[in-house]
This record gives structure tokens, C-alpha cells and sequence, in this order.
């Protein structure tokens, strides 16, 4: 299936650029199967192979956070507007069950606005946070700032891994490496901020 996903939109960020960046990871963000360790990686692979170099790279890393905040402001709306039934109805879709909005409600009632920007970064949240800050009403600007921001690291990260690691990755199979290596530096780094985030709240 990875595969098949890496074809796929290989061929759209290639051929499209940095339109075809931020198209890919709005349909990532909407449609959770599609993995970001996948999508956004491509973003950089692409600007190294491309000779576009590290202005390619910036552009490509907000292309995706672009994309992302789209789809997750898509998602907030439906929340907000449709309430816990349409999304339940419309989540089992796109494999959001009622168990993992239970696991995003607590993270966001657990630890409120802040919530929105750290789940940007963690794998099995970022696509489905924008539910509980839809259905508590957040404040939309802060929303929309705090998506942005966390996207954004989130993309300049893995974009990161795509551009530094291309020549590498040119002769070997590309999917298979930049699956496993994006998946391990991405628990990294989600491990590291939600542990900063409770250290910072035992200390309040």
C-alpha cells in the first residue's frame, strides 16, 4: 500500500510542484490513511533532485504546512458546525472511530489551545485534533495560528529528512527507507515535545 501511496504522490508533487505539495498533504490531512511520514518527505526529495536547493525546500515545507492547516480547518468547521454525529458518521470513512476521538477529546481537554499546536507533531492525533477544538468551539484565529505553527515545524522537519537524505535514498528503495527512518526520528521528536509539555505543567 505504501508504495502504491509513494507512486502516487511522487507523481503529483513531481509534476506539480509546490501546488502538487500542498494538494498532497491536504488529501493527507483529510484522509488520514495517507501518512505525512510519506507525503511530506517527498516535498524535500523533490526540491534536492530538482536542483531548487534550500529556497525550494523552505517553499516546499510551507506548500505542506499550507496544505495541512487547509484540511484541518476543513475538519474544524465540520466539527463545529456538524457537531459529534456527523463526524462520527463521516469519520468511520477514513478510520476515525469513536475510540481515537476519545483519545483526541482528552488531549485537548487535558491540556486546551496548546493541544492543537503539539498533536500538529504527533503521529495518530494531528489529523484528528482539529475535531475536539471543532466541537469546543476554539477560538478561530488561534486555531488557524496554532495549526499553521505546529504544520509548520512539523513539514520543515520531514521535508528536511527528504532533502538532506536524497542522494541516499536515489539508488536503494526509497519508500521502504523513507518510511522506517521518518517514522523513528518522527516518534522522536513527538516523544520529546510531549515530554517537555508535562514537564512544564508538573512545574506549574
Amino acid at each position: 500500500m505504501f508504495e502504491s501511496i509513494f507512486s502516487g504522490v511522487e507523481g503529483l508533487v513531481t509534476s506539480m510542484g509546490f501546488v502538487g505539495m500542498f494538494l498532497a498533504t491536504f488529501l493527507e490531512t483529510i484522509f488520514p490513511p495517507i501518512p505525512s511520514e510519506i507525503v511530506i518527505p517527498l516535498g524535500g526529495y523533490v526540491a534536492n533532485v530538482s536542483g531548487l536547493g534550500l529556497p525550494g525546500l523552505a517553499l516546499m515545507s510551507v506548500a505542506s504546512a499550507l496544505g495541512s492547516t487547509v484540511g484541518a480547518v476543513m475538519i474544524y468547521e465540520i466539527a463545529r458546525r456538524g457537531g459529534r454525529a456527523v463526524i462520527l458518521k463521516w469519520g468511520r470513512r477514513v478510520m476515525v472511530d469513536d475510540k481515537k476521538l476519545k483519545v483526541a477529546e482528552k488531549w485537548f481537554e487535558k491540556h486546551g489551545d496548546h493541544a492543537v499546536f503539539l498533536c500538529r507533531m504527533a503521529p495518530g492525533l494531528r489529523e484528528i485534533i482539529s475535531i475536539p477544538a471543532g466541537l469546543a468551539k476554539m477560538d478561530r484565529p488561534k486555531f488557524l495560528a496554532l495549526t499553521f505553527a505546529g504544520s509548520l515545524v512539523w513539514s520543515a522537519f520531514l521535508a528536511s529528512i527528504g532533502f538532506y537524505f536524497a542522494d541516499a535514498w536515489k539508488s536503494i528503495n526509497l519508500g521502504g527507507v523513507l518510511n522506517m527512518v521518518a517514522l523513528v526520528l518522527v516518534m522522536s521528536l513527538a516523544s520529546y515535545f510531549v515530554f517537555k509539555h508535562f514537564q512544564k505543567t508538573r512545574k506549574a
